[in-house]
């Protein structure tokens, strides 16, 4: 291989700068650059014939990058982003010209060094260049593209950057958590190449979803990412900073490195001219401002819709700031593409599941020998579904090409499995065949001193992997004379691997999960217990106070007849770091050894160990004060404002058991913190099946009986795997693209029904209407309808059978079985003549999306068009509904409003729809879910099986989030509300509901600017029903010809 030219002379001195910079106080970065480069009206030679590609610019105009890097240098921002954020290979391989990463990514560097330099020199600040990395157009975690080609482009590209005068590296805008990955490794080899260290930024992308684009929440990122040796972490692109907030939340409790935020110019609003971010420089500012003072944010700046002057006013406002001091408390774990899972467990020992091991499972191996991969996915998911915690995948298996099985096996599991995986193999080329799969954070097994610690030992082979894809590692007691079977011989391995992997490859403790295996007696296993207590002289107390974790894989048993012939073997874990130079393994595990071995009698298997066997304690429940008589709940004083309610339930039984009208009982979570934990809790599920009571089978929670069995498999009442793949492959059909493109005739459908309501005055001064079923109740029907491509003829049958359920509230009446009957025949027929022949409509999609060969049965996309149409619409209905009557009681939020949108401001409109969702939002109670283990809750015990229910109308008002909760504020920003959930069951249709919403109230207040409520207030009625909040009727009254 050719050497590299050398990086500019200067750039590690201008990298250790930065890194000073960033550590004490707030770093300015620039805002969007692709508006910018647009503005000064490029001809398509410029572009060298490839329309879009701005890349090229760098080498064809580079006069015109230079001018944005000089307008927000001139506006005082520290850094510059180089426009460089499609130099790579999956995005320029779109325009045949994947060969000129280099070439593109040095020019682009180059034009912002010497722009940088050139106001260092004239103003005496020290400014600084950031080499932007994308993340092309190519997911790898779906199979779009294979590791190793992406990660060695990137290091080209971030080899080309340090060349070109780079002070940093930005992996910016990542979706998917394995191509984040490939990108940072990319450039770390791109480092170690040039013999530089300059700052490795990363930023994330979170979408309005509440995770990555593929599912992965923020959490999961941080654990899969922040191992992996990078300097900052952090959010840019898709929302505006009022999205974020919740999400740099997280990052400050949880990260260990400093903290960025590049937010667009808020979430982009649709109008005639097409879309523009509403946020103004001042809010962006406030913003920023705000996220340095509670979550210490090092690193600042804009991303799209954000321009010079919105850097100019955050530099203004964070310059003399001093980012608030973190008291970070990381949970070190590992994750899966979507979710972490702590390495410490609220049960007493780590679940590890084994059935996907080919040594140790029979089942398994034959399946994976004859190739049946679907059935290899299936036992994953059995795994999950019975409580496992991680999954360890082996595939180890004489004449068998194991890198080939690791890459198919582990590649699927990264998307079926919602655990991180133990990859688990003795030869070095498996273990990188699946860490090249795998977005979230592995766990290797293991490592060892077996051949000894030198460069070339299997130890540092699989430590070297371990570090650079920022894996967890299991580590076992064995050295060069064998496996250890003596306390001290045991102990001295352990110390030797801890300080070895913690002092020469800088791995955290933390992230070493130790394995003791003893193979002893059951005598002898209990006096090794004793004896290292007794060594330290510690309790069996400060034993249980000090063991961080135990993991039991598996307890052996051979013949008991005969002590020579036992063989009791435990896989536990983590060793427990003492006062003194000692440390030995103490785990709970083995005061429990002699009651667990007893089961076995004479010989023979013994019964299963149980969590109770290896519990703690429970500890004696404290005294609780007592408080006043609590409200009275669900009746119909309670409907009409249930706030009051709700504010004592959250001072005083914050997580309460209550019995509902329907006579479950079941408990309401009330404060935001513990909504938010709960909404996102994998030991809560949405599968009926597991709730403790066989009445809920007849419908005692408000689920009819004829919508049971057909209907009921849709994303509202599955969890993951299932959750996981029907959500993947809807989201495939139902896009923000197809909302975008949607935007007109919701327009349409909203003028016309308005249209209506004007025509029906016949001219009177005066008109009136029901805003509900004239107004809130068609528009969202006639809107999903035409989205899923139901007949216009058809369409008022949709409106009858929905009119039906609505008015019902959902409970189990004939005549809403009847219409659900009715509506789930017609979905039915209506998706067997799609498939016969498809449109361009979303059934038609969800029938055509797939993954990896997968579709959705026809059972499944009856069940998501049911769905889709059934919340789809209700939900809008109250949005509707609710927002009006809010604005009629809050007159001056109301006149605020008219007058943004009279100016043709639109900024106010789209905060305004996250505060009236907050406020008095459609969905008062989150939808059933069943705890599958015991767990704490708010500090209550939640018994498997109890019923749970997430109340978000509570959650929303609750002071300790929210500044002034009870007041309506139009302009909230710090707004991260729960009105559509969070977590993986976040709101699917949650864009096209925002849509609706949006563009009704704007149009209501532009073309009935009188718009009044026609009755008292006293007389309104809301609907009854548990989950659902709005309005029966809404009776108004305007004047037709002010329209």
């Amino acid at each position: 291989m050719a050497s590299l030219p050398n990086p500019p002379a200067d750039t590690q001195t201008r990298a250790d700068a930065l890194r000073q910079a960033l550590a004490t106080r707030v770093v300015v970065a620039d805002g969007a650059m692709g508006t910018m480069l647009q503005a000064q009206d490029p001809t398509m030679e410029d572009f060298e014939q490839l329309e879009g590609c701005n890349e090229i610019l760098n080498v064809t105009r580079p006069d015109i990058v230079a001018n944005v890097h000089r307008e927000y240098f001139a506006v005082g921002v520290d850094c510059v982003e180089t426009n460089t954020f499609g130099t790579n290979y999956a995005a320029l391989a779109e325009y045949d010209i994947a060969g000129r990463n280099h070439e593109l990514s040095v020019a682009g560097a180059r034009i912002a060094r010497e722009v940088a330099d050139e106001f260092t020199a004239t103003t005496g600040q020290q400014r600084w260049v950031l080499g932007s990395m994308g993340p092309g157009t190519k997911l790898p975690t779906l199979g779009h593209i294979d590791y190793a080609t992406i990660r060695d482009a990137y290091q080209i590209n971030a080899e080309g950057l340090i060349i070109g005068g780079a002070d940093a590296l930005l992996v910016e805008t990542t979706q998917d958590l394995l191509q984040t990955k490939s990108s940072i490794v990319g450039a770390r080899r791109a480092m170690e190449a040039l013999g530089v260290s300059v700052p490795l930024i990363c930023s994330v992308t979170v979408e309005t979803t509440g995770t990555m684009l593929l599912g992965s929440e923020i959490g999961a990122a941080l654990t899969a990412l922040e191992p992996l040796g990078i300097d900052m972490i952090g959010l840019n692109c898709a929302t505006g900073p009022a999205e974020m907030s919740e999400h740099l939340r997280y990052l400050a409790r949880n990260s260990r490195i400093p903290l960025s935020c590049m937010p667009n110019a808020g979430l982009p609003v649709l109008g005639k001219n097409g879309a523009h971010y509403p946020l103004s420089a001042a809010e962006l500012a406030d913003a920023q401002e705000t996220f340095v003072r509670e979550y210490g944010l090092s690193l600042v700046g804009g991303c799209c819709g954000t321009t010079p002057e919105h850097l100019r006013q955050v530099v203004e406002r964070v310059r003399d700031l001093t980012p608030a001091v973190r008291d970070p408390r990381p949970e070190p774990g590992a994750s899966s593409l979507y979710q972490t899972v702590p390495f410490r467990q609220d049960i007493s020992y780590m679940a590890i599941g084994e059935r996907t091991n080919a040594n140790g499972s029979k089942k398994f191996r034959e399946a994976m020998l004859e190739a049946r991969w679907d059935d290899c996915v299936e036992m994953v998911r059995d795994q999950i579904r019975e409580g496992a915690h991680m999954l360890d995948l082996c595939v180890d298996y004489v004449g068998r090409d194991g890198v080939a099985d690791m890459r198919e096996l582990a590649g699927r599991f990264a998307t079926a499995s919602t655990l991180p995986i133990v990859l688990d193999s003795t030869e070095l080329p498996v273990l990188q065949a699946g860490l090249e799969k795998i977005g979230g954070r592995a766990v290797l097994n293991s490592v060892n001193y077996e051949d000894g610690d030198g460069p070339d030992s299997r130890f540092a082979k699989v430590t070297r992997l371990a570090r650079e894809h920022g894996a967890a590692l299991i580590a076992l007691t064995i050295d060069e004379e064998g496996q250890a079977r003596t306390v001290e011989h045991k102990v001295a391995i352990a110390e030797r691997l801890i300080e070895d992997l913690t002092g020469n490859w800088g791995i955290h403790e933390s992230d070493i999960r130790l394995v003791d295996l003893l193979d002893e007696a059951v005598d002898r296993a209990t006096a090794v217990v004793r004896e290292k207590a007794e060594k330290i002289g510690l309790s069996e107390a400060e034993i249980l106070e000090n063991a961080r974790h135990v993991g039991i894989g598996a307890v052996k048993y051979a013949d008991l007849s005969t002590s020579a012939a036992r063989d009791y073997k435990f896989d536990l874990d983590q060793m427990v770091p003492l006062t003194g130079d000692t440390s030995v393994y103490l785990e709970y595990a083995y005061a429990r050894i002699k009651s667990i071995l007893r089961k076995a009698g004479a010989a023979g298997d013994p019964e299963p160990v149980t969590h109770s066997e290896l519990a703690l304690p429970p500890a004696e429940p404290a005294a609780e004060p007592s408080a006043p008589p609590g409200p009275t709940l669900f009746d119909w004083e309670f409907a009409t404002d249930p706030y009051p309610a709700y504010a004592w339930l959250r001072e005083h039984a914050p997580v309460h058991r209550t019995k509902l009208p329907s006579g479950v009982d079941a408990w309401l979570v009330t404060r935001y913190a513990d909504a938010r934990q709960a909404l996102a809790d994998q030991r809560l599920s949405k599968n009926p099946a597991h709730h403790a009571e066989p009445a809920h089978a007849k419908g005692k929670t408000g689920i009819p009986g004829e919508r049971k069995a057909e209907l009921m498999t849709h994303l509202l009442n599955i969890d993951p795997p299932d959750h996981t793949r029907l959500r993947r492959l809807v989201s495939k059909a139902f896009t923000p693209r197809r909302i975008a493109e949607f935007t007109p005739r919701v327009q349409e459908l909203t003028d016309q029904l308005i249209d209506q309501i004007i025509e029906r005055q016949h001219g009177a001064e005066k008109g009136e209407a029901d805003l509900i079923h004239e107004f809130a109740f068609p528009l969202p029907i006639y809107a999903i309808c035409e989205m899923l491509g139901v007949p216009r003829e058809d369409q008022d049958d949709f409106r009858d059978w929905a009119g039906m359920m609505i008015r019902h509230g959902g409970g189990p009446r004939g005549g809403v079985a009847r219409a659900v009957k009715q509506m789930r025949t017609y979905l039915g027929e209506l998706i067997h003549r799609k498939r016969d022949a498809p449109g361009d409509d979303l059934i038609s999609d969800l029938i055509r999306a797939s993954d990896h060969g997968d579709h959705l049965t026809e059972a499944e996309a009856t069940a998501m068009a049911f769905i889709l149409l059934f919340a789809g619409f209700e939900t809008t209905v109250n949005l509707i509904g609710n927002g009006v009557h809010s604005l009629f009681m809050n007159p001056e939020q109301r006149e605020r409003l008219q007058r943004s949108l009279a100016a043709g401001e639109s900024g106010l409109l789209a905060t305004g729809v996250e505060e009236l969702l907050r406020y008095d939002g459609p969905v008062e109670l989150a939808t059933w879910r069943f705890a599958t283990e015991p767990f704490v809750l708010g500090g209550q015990d939640i018994a498997a099986g109890d019923p749970v229910l997430v109340v978000l109308a509570a959650a929303d008002r609750d002071p300790e989030r929210f500044a002034d909760p009870d007041t309506l504020d139009l302009s909230r920003t710090d707004n991260q509300h729960l009105g559509y959930g969070h977590g993986i069951h976040y709101c699917l249709g949650a864009p096209l509901a925002r849509l609706e919403g949006q563009t009704a109230l704007a149009t209501l207040l532009t073309r009935l600017p009188d718009l009044e409520l026609a009755v008292p207030t006293g007389e309104l009625r809301w609907r009854g029903g548990l989950i659902m909040r709005g309005l029966r009727t809404l009776p108004v009254r305007f004047t037709p010809q002010n329209t």
